[in-house]
């Protein structure tokens, strides 16, 4: 049996300033948060 499942992430943006440090993202350069999201091969949330 072979079970198949997409995995896709992104960084929304919010307001925070910069003393919250642990929200602040180096790579692009703002501060959001971790947004993962794991679907079916047919598009249904898991």
């Amino acid at each position: 049996m072979k079970a198949y499942l997409l995995l896709d992430g992104t960084l929304p943006p919010i307001d925070r300033i910069a003393t919250d440090r642990p929200f602040y993202s180096g790579k692009h350069k703002k501060h959001g948060m971790n947004l993962q999201i794991i679907t079916h091969p047919s598009g249904r949330l898991l």
